[in-house]
């Protein structure tokens, strides 16, 4: 290659890198959290059977057995004055719930962009020894069918379980996970294990939970002019060589 030649190349490369640093990307997000009142502060608990079904309402807590409280059993809220308290439901596990409506990010969901972080803060009285909780995201397409759901457990807490420290809030979090394409709704939940909230002397008591969170984060594909740029520094590169 002449140096004429050579001289073209190294100035092309230079403005096909400016075109790669020009390039825009598709937007990239992280929503705020979508929760409607994620510390349970402003809003009375709605009808949990109103909102696993018809008629299916969104931005509202509800739960199974459970009830808004004030610092109780030496317990304080982990923000504000209210935190959920959830009780013995007679089942396998006590849950509550809240809808959201995710269907203005339908683009990004449905491109297969977007991921999900939810989490929330646990908490028992003293004479709960090992309480056994849980959070899910369970994703619903636009008629309410799930597409599948993500979990985490308090058997990733640093003890196995939400302990008995009653001055201290324990964090279980779902961190990036994928949202399907075709989700419409995602259906928040909290959960114990009714059975791990008997003190030792079989005594029910309340698991606490608080400050909730749930966001989405898009991550974009490189825009049609950034990957045609990495084509022609690819072309241009096997040119050189030759």
């Amino acid at each position: 290659m002449n140096k004429q030649t050579m001289c073209c190349a190294n100035v092309v490369f230079g403005i096909l890198l400016a075109a790669i640093a020009a390039a825009p990307l598709e937007a990239a997000y992280t929503t705020g959290n979508l929760l409607t009142d994620p510390s349970f502060e402003n809003n009375p608990l709605g009808n949990y059977v109103q909102i696993l079904g018809p008629p299916n309402n969104t931005n509202v807590w509800g739960a199974e057995m459970g009830a808004l409280s004030g610092a109780a059993f030496g317990i304080t809220p982990a923000s504000g004055a209210v935190m959920l308290g959830m009780s013995d439901d007679g089942g396998l596990t006590t849950q509550s719930f809240q809808l959201i409506d995710v269907s203005p990010y339908a683009v990004d969901i449905n491109a297969n962009l977007v991921t999900v972080d939810a989490s929330g803060l646990f908490n028992t009285p003293a004479t709960i020894a090992a309480a056994v909780s849980s959070v899910s995201v369970t994703y619903l397409d636009n008629t309410y069918a799930s597409l599948g759901f993500s979990i985490v457990g308090s058997n990733t807490l640093s003890g196995g379980f939400v302990d008995n420290n009653v001055t201290t809030w324990e964090a279980i979090n779902i961190v990036g996970a994928a949202v399907p394409a075709n989700t419409t709704y995602l259906l928040m939940q909290f959960a114990y294990n009714n059975a791990s909230l008997f003190d030792s002397q079989g005594v029910p008591g309340v698991g606490f939970v608080d400050d909730a969170s749930l966001t989405l984060t898009a991550v974009p594909e490189p825009s049609s002019l950034l990957l045609a740029a990495l084509a022609a520094i690819g072309l241009l590169a096997w040119r050189i060589r030759k």
